[in-house]
């Protein structure tokens, strides 16, 4: 059995830290959870950005190698 601390709301964390992909994927999931709470509603923005300013050959172009995206992620009372 597993208690849950549903006093706090938590906070949110991406499931995994390292997420490499492979060149020619169509796709990338990354998990989002909520952990330590589940109270209320809470919620974050997410987006992709350009790990530099400077582009490089060996980087991802935004519009050509992927899309941007600019969304957010809610959860609501006791959702993890």
């Amino acid at each position: 059995m597993t208690i849950l601390d549903e006093d706090f709301p938590g906070t949110i964390q991406f499931g995994e830290t390292d997420v490499r992909v492979s060149k020619g994927a169509t796709e990338v999931e990354i998990d989002v959870e909520r952990v330590d709470g589940s109270d209320g509603n809470i919620g974050c923005m997410i987006s992709t950005e350009p790990l530099t300013i400077e582009p490089s050959p060996q980087s991802a172009q935004e519009f050509e190698d992927y899309l941007p995206m600019h969304t957010k992620i809610q959860f609501k009372h006791s959702e993890t």
